[in-house]
């Protein structure tokens, strides 16, 4: 379980106390190819809007996973 503990500390926010729980939640992290492809499993990537140079990127919504977006806001 160490290997997924670090590979979910690479995510902004999670730190040693979500990582394990998150881990849990996730299972083998091999059937994910990449990081980005775990934030949209976990449906936490937030929304952006683009427009020149400027980038602006929303909240996560409520289209989050129950768990994982409860674990992610108790731990904030």
């Amino acid at each position: 379980m160490a290997p997924v503990v670090e590979e979910l500390q690479a995510l902004r926010g999670v730190s040693l106390i979500v990582a394990p729980l998150m881990g849990v939640y996730v299972g083998d992290s091999q059937r994910f190819d990449n990081l980005r492809r775990l934030t949209a499993h976990l449906r936490l990537v937030p929304p952006e809007h683009e427009s020149g140079a400027k980038r602006r990127q929303g909240a996560i919504t409520k289209a989050a996973r129950p768990l994982a977006r409860r674990m992610l806001i108790a731990v904030a």
